[in-house]
Order: C-alpha cells, then structure tokens, then sequence
C-alpha cells in the first residue's frame, strides 16, 4: 500500500525556496530532502514570484490583525485601568468576576463586538498591570481544640435516645444583602483597606435536623414587610416572617 503524497504548505514553499537561494540544490535532491514528488518541486519553481507573492500578502494581513488586536487590547487596558484605579481610590473591592463584566462593558463601549474578557485575559491583565488578589481584612482567632473535644463528648451524651430525625440545629444569622467582597485586586505595594461595612441585613433563623432536612427559613424583624422586600411579593419566596414586638 502506498503512502498518502505529502503537499507542501505555503510556509513549507517558501522554506523550498530559501534552501534553493542558499545551497542551489537539484529537483532530485530537494524532492528528497523535503519528502515531497519531483513533480512538485519543478511546478514550485515554475511558480516561484507568485508563491513569494502570496506569501507577502499573507503577512501583511496577519500583521494588520495582530496590530489591530494589540490596539484593541491597549485602549480597553486604557479605560478598564482608569476605573480601576478611581474604584480602588474609593476603597471599593474589585474581584476579577467584576473586572470582566467592567471590560465587557468598555469592549462594548468602543464597537469591539468580539471582545469576550475570558479568564485568560483576565490573567493577562493582571499581569501586564501588576495586579494581585488580596484578603481585605485579617484572619480570626482560631477556636481551641480542646473546647471542642469537650463540646463533643458532651452532645453524645445529649444526644442518647433521640431518633436523627428528631435532633435540629437552629441558629441565627445575618445576611447582609449590600456588602462588598472581601477580597479585591489590587496594585503591587496597594494597601488594601476597606471602606466601613453596609450595616443593611436582614436576621434570619436557619434549622435543619441530622437528615439535613431544612425547615423554611424565618426572617427576624420589627417591621412586617421589611424594606428591601419593598418590590417584592414574599409570598412567593419560601420564607416565613416573625414580628418582633416592642416592649412597653
């Protein structure tokens, strides 16, 4: 069975084409070197100036495509880094899911219909710009092991004669509907301090039993229909509300 003839690309033609200027070598011994028919080669050479030709045309277009997209690239860099810098100015986190939508925004704003600000060039932003992802505050206190070994042997004794369906968990939280990250890009040498916390939360009690079945969530406050539910039908949500009454 013979093998599949090998055609030569563009680049490969021209490749044919240096080692001719360069070493003058024949048909017979070009075919070889390059794995290719004789008869190929002789129509190479026949054809020469236009192979050339094709080739600087090619080039010329990869290289209008390549500036074009580092120019793209530069004014996006140009606007996204503005904003960045006058948003961290103002101690606003900025985390890279926020970067990309803001890049998306600018692409659009500058008719680049093709700009996708994928996590590659997210990446690649962060680097051209020395930009890093910081932790905005500390680390807390770790708890001490040995309370919590104690606080074990403690619960299975608790715990006896109970069927795990039976034994719940309830505990209270806040779900602050308006914070910021807690982490966020910044410059090299940027310290990265924070601005005061959005105090706007709403207090919820949360239980589920040892099966993880979850009872529906009980929202805690002194006003019936709490104000950032003000365009919102609670009914629809599974929640329940609990008014807490002023005492006298």
């Amino acid at each position: 069975m013979t093998s599949k003839r090998k055609i030569l690309n563009l680049k490969e033609k021209i490749d044919v084409l240096k080692v001719i200027e360069k070493e003058k070598l024949s048909v017979r011994r070009l075919s070889e070197r390059f794995h290719v028919g004789k008869t190929q080669i002789s129509e190479l050479l026949k054809d020469k100036e236009g192979i050339r030709k094709v080739w600087v045309l090619n080039s010329n277009e990869h290289f209008k495509k390549l500036k074009s997209r580092k120019i793209e690239i530069s004014e996006i860099d140009e606007v996204l880094m503005k904003w960045f810098r006058s948003a961290r100015a103002k101690n606003i986190p900025v985390n890279g899911v926020l970067l990309q939508e803001k890049a998306r925004e600018v692409g659009e704003s500058l008719g680049l219909e093709t700009f996708m600000a994928s996590n590659g060039w997210l990446e690649k932003f962060r680097t051209r710009h020395n930009i890093s992802f910081k932790q905005i505050c500390g680390e807390e206190k770790s708890v001490n092991p040995n309370e919590v070994t104690d606080w074990f042997r403690k619960l299975k004794s608790l715990l006896k004669g109970y069927d795990d369906r039976d034994i719940f968990n309830a505990d209270e939280t806040d779900l602050f509907y308006r914070v910021l990250p807690e982490k966020t890009s910044c410059l090299e040498g940027e310290k990265c301090s924070g601005e005061k916390i959005s105090i706007e939360r709403l207090t919820l009690l949360l239980c589920c039993n040892m099966l993880e079945d979850f009872e529906i969530p009980v929202v805690i406050g002194k006003a019936k229909k709490p104000r950032c539910s003000k365009n919102i039908d609670v009914r629809k949500l599974s929640i329940c509300g609990s008014q807490m009454r002023k005492r006298g």
